[in-house]
């Protein structure tokens, strides 16, 4: 319990930390969408924001990919794409 007491509040302060930053760098950004990102094995975590129109422009993508996907008939994101990069060959 102790290790996700720290991580709540080391999270909170990073938050409190990012936002105040974000503040101050970009004043008329509106904050549409926070994420945050942990791996947990490395122990680290990352915030980014989103604006509205970024976020709108990125569903209005993914629905393309999405029906292209349908279109073609592939039914999972691994039939999807291309893993000749992988290297795990």
């Amino acid at each position: 319990m102790e290790t996700q007491d720290t991580y709540i509040t080391e999270l909170n302060a990073m938050l409190e930390k990012a936002i105040k930053r974000m503040n101050e760098e970009h004043p008329n950004f509106i904050i549409y969408t926070a994420s945050i990102w942990t791996d947990k094995d490395a122990k680290v975590s990352a915030i980014s924001f989103d604006s509205k129109e970024n976020a709108l422009q990125k569903i209005v993508q993914t629905a393309n990919i999405d029906k292209e996907k349908f279109e073609l008939g592939i039914n999972s994101n691994s039939d999807w794409y291309d893993k000749s990069w992988s290297v795990n060959k």
